[in-house]
Parts: C-alpha cells; structure tokens; sequence
C-alpha cells in the first residue's frame, strides 16, 4: 500500500510541477477595470481585469504504473472571450488531449463547446477515441460484487475500445431554461485481458497468469455471448436545462437543474435497444461573501429496457475515494458535498489567478439491481456461488477528503484532491486525484 501511495504522490507532484510551468505558457488580451496594472508581478487586485480575445494552456502529460507504462502526452485548452462581454464565461472553447502508453493505451479527445453558435443557440461537440489496455471491471451492483483487495489488480482488467462522436444544441425556451437535443454514436470493441503485455517488464511475483473477472463474468454467463465483447450504441437525448447560475466555470451562486432522456433504438444501430433517464441538480450558496462557498450535487440515472448491454451501464465515478467504475448497476443515486474557500484574486504573468481549498463527503449507492443469472457450464456453479456469497447487501459507497485548486481567469481550473473510503471495499486506500476540470 506504502508503495502504491507514494506513486500516486509522485504523479501529483509532477503534474502540480507541469501547471506551474504552463503558467509562462498563457496568452491572452485584457482590458483593465480600475487602474492600470503594467507590471509582470505578483500582486493582489480589488477589481478583476475582463479578459478579451484568446487563451492558450497547453499542458503536458505524464504519468507511470507497472500494468500501462510510461503514459504521456498534451493537454490542451483554448477558450474564446471574445470582446469580453461574456467575461467571466467565454464565447467558446476547445479542449484537446493526446496520451499514449509504453505498453499500447491511447486516448485522444476533441470537443468544441459554443455557446453563441447560432444567436441564442450553443453547440457541444465532442469525438474521442479510448483504447484501454486495463479497463477496470468490478462485477455489478456495488457491494454484491465482492471487492478482494489482496488480489493482484489485474485480476479487475479487460481490454477496451471505444470510438464516440456526439452531438448537442441547446436553445433559449424561457428564461434561465433550455430545450436540449442530441445524437451520440458509441462503438465498444471489448476483449479478455492481454496479459502477456500487462506482466511484461514485471518480476514472476508481481505477475498475473489466472482467469480475471471479466472473463469468469463470461465463463459463468453473467455476460452473454452475443454481448461479451461489444457492439454499437446509437442513440438520441432530449432534455430540458434550467440555470441561474453566476457563472459556470467556478459558479459562487445558482441552480443548475437538468432533466434528460436518452433512447437508443434498434433503427438507428443499436444492437441491444434500451432508454435511460436522468436527473441532476446542483445548488451553490455563498456563506461568506464570494469567499466561502458551500455546494452540493444530487443525481439519479436509470435505464430501461429488457436486455440493456453492460457496456451501456454508466459507471457513477463522481465519489472521489472509491475505485473507477466500483458501481455499475440499472439504478444509481449519488450525492457531493462540498464546502470551497477562495483566497483573493492576484496577478500572476498579467493572468486572474485564484487558489483555493475545499473538503467534501461524496456518497452512492446502486439502487435498482442489474439483473444477472447463473447460464454458464454447471461445472462453474459452485465457483459462481462461492464468490455471490461472497458479496454483501448493498448500502451506500462514501468518501471524504480534502482538495486544492487552482482558477485561471475563472475558467482553467486544476483540482489536486485527496479522498478516502469509508469502506475497505471501495479501494485499496486513498486516492489521489489531479484533474483540469469544471467544478461540478
């Protein structure tokens, strides 16, 4: 564990390292409010200078582990202000990553977020390409899923492709509320494990030769066949957004509220049809002048339909402490709590720069199981008993922690966050996490 918290350390300090350097990278046109600050100095400011025209903040990527490698590559982000009249929101942006591993994982991303695309309407478009050499699959429905964690973590990785192209326009219905329309195209490409890769440069201790998860899923027909490794989601979503935020970025007061649908009908591609719904709510209250800040985020999603793929479930990934994808399942309910502090804006480079701190307590649970039965060769029951029994009543996942940010002309955000599990079955221990994100 000592070995596995220092890595993960190790990967925090470096890029910590990368986004102070990228600050030297920064461009963009100001126009000041106030007096006139023509010095390249730290200082403290009363009034925010509104940004006009272009920014720029390229990134590097680098992180290691023993199952993917050397992963590197560029982030890049380039938002659009344009004469400053949106400020502090932009006209547009563009978000781009490229990393690749020594050992075959790739993940590039493009999205293009107008929000001033056609008058009043915005469009979000987004196409990626993931290939993920150690996928994490940890069974269904939470804590019913027994989580070993002496096992090696191979023993959770599948192999994974995923081509995605979507699409979104949204339009003024009424005031501070949206109509939403969209059409996304997934195509999931999933195999068993490539051991032979994970366990290459790796002592005879440190490797893993036995059936993983994943493929005692398909042994025991938990996942069918004709399921097993994949196929094509092809769906539209329609929904309605209601904002009253101040801005959205890094928003200090507000409501942000959505309520969406998605079908995916078997006419449009989907092999396996099945509908999801989807509700959000997320409040922001100032306690202390723009300063201390307390925000919070419901959400419940559901799917719908007789024989929904499991590479269609949603993995709720938003507590921050516990494994990536530890809950899958029909029906998800989760919840964040989070209290920020904002020190005062200061001048770094001629860029508003603020810092701040947060704590929070993140919680999940799997309300509506995902139905799996036991349609394997009964010479694999016993085995399939053996681990359901395993497996406990589901409650909920949580985790608390601790976090600093760094706010680039309230739109750039670096969240470095540390959260731990209430539960030994969540994760190994604590997880460090350094992301280039929104605030939720």
């Amino acid at each position: 564990y000592n070995k596995i918290k220092q890595r993960k350390m190790k990967k925090a300090s470096l890029f910590i390292l990368f986004v102070v350097l990228c600050f030297t990278h920064i461009s963009a046109q100001q126009a000041n409010i106030g007096t006139k600050d023509t010095r390249d100095s730290v200082v403290v400011i009363k009034k925010e200078a509104v940004k006009k025209g272009m920014m720029y903040i390229p990134l590097p990527v680098f992180q290691f582990n023993t199952d993917k490698g050397a992963m590197f590559g560029l982030m890049m982000s380039v938002y659009n202000f344009g004469d400053g009249q949106y400020y502090p929101n932009t006209k547009s942006n563009i978000d781009i990553l490229a990393q690749y591993s020594t050992k075959g994982s790739l993940e590039t991303s493009i999205k293009y977020d107008n929000k001033y695309m056609f008058n009043d309407t915005r469009l979000i478009a987004n196409a990626a390409y993931k290939y993920d050499k150690c996928y994490q699959f940890y069974g269904f429905n939470g804590y019913k899923s027994y989580f070993d964690n002496n096992v090696s973590k191979t023993f959770y990785y599948f192999d994974r492709r995923n081509i995605l192209a979507e699409v979104n326009i949204l339009r003024d219905f009424k005031e501070n509320l949206k109509w939403k329309l969209g059409y996304s195209f997934n195509y999931f490409d999933n195999r068993n494990a490539d051991l032979n890769n994970i366990n290459k440069g790796k002592s005879k201790n440190e490797q893993f030769l036995g059936e993983t998860l994943f493929e005692k899923y398909r042994k025991w027909g938990l996942i069918s066949g004709d399921q097993a490794e994949g196929g094509i989601v092809s769906k539209i979503n329609f929904g309605l957004r209601y904002d009253t935020r101040d801005q959205e970025a890094a928003p200090q007061m507000g409501i942000f509220a959505e309520a969406d649908i998605e079908i995916a009908p078997k006419f449009l591609g989907t092999k396996h049809p099945y509908s999801k719904y989807e509700i959000n709510w997320r409040q922001y209250i100032p306690l202390y002048k723009e300063r201390l800040i307390f925000a919070y985020k419901l959400n419940y999603m559901g799917l719908l339909g007789e024989n929904v793929p499991y590479y269609a479930i949603p993995p709720n990934n938003t507590v921050r402490g516990i494994l990536i994808n530890r809950i899958q399942s029909q029906d998800i309910v989760s919840s964040n709590l989070e209290l920020r502090y904002l020190f005062p804006n200061v001048r770094i480079f001629k860029q508003n720069i603020a810092f701040g701190l947060n704590a929070f307590f993140d919680t999940a649970k799997a309300m509506r199981e995902y139905k799996i039965t036991f349609n394997g060769d009964e010479r694999y029951r016993q085995e399939y008993e053996q681990y359901i029994s395993m497996g406990s009543k589901e409650k909920w996942h949580s985790a608390a922690g601790f976090g600093f940010q760094v706010l680039i002309n309230r739109n750039f955000i670096m969240r470095f966050e540390y959260g731990v599990p209430f539960n030994k079955q969540d994760n190994y221990g604590g997880s460090f996490y350094a992301t280039g994100a929104y605030h939720f």
